[in-house]
């Protein structure tokens, strides 16, 4: 999106954390973590047009795509 800044945080190996700010829309934070190569852990909050947001989403590697 136009006009928005972002920036990662340090964290460990196999984590990230990303911050960012959209002026005028809102800001937020996401967390993701790398349990293991098939499963990843997101968790993300923030603002956005002066409504509040969450969520939490566990996705799972199943296997390749058909075709």
């Amino acid at each position: 999106m136009s006009g928005c800044e972002q920036f990662a945080l340090k964290a460990p190996p196999g984590e990230a954390t990303i911050q960012y700010t959209c002026r005028g829309r809102g800001y937020g934070r996401t967390h993701l973590r790398f349990e293991t190569a098939r499963l990843l852990q997101l968790d993300t909050q923030g603002v956005f047009d002066g409504l509040p947001f969450e969520l939490s989403a566990e996705a799972r590697r199943t296997g390749d795509c058909p075709g």
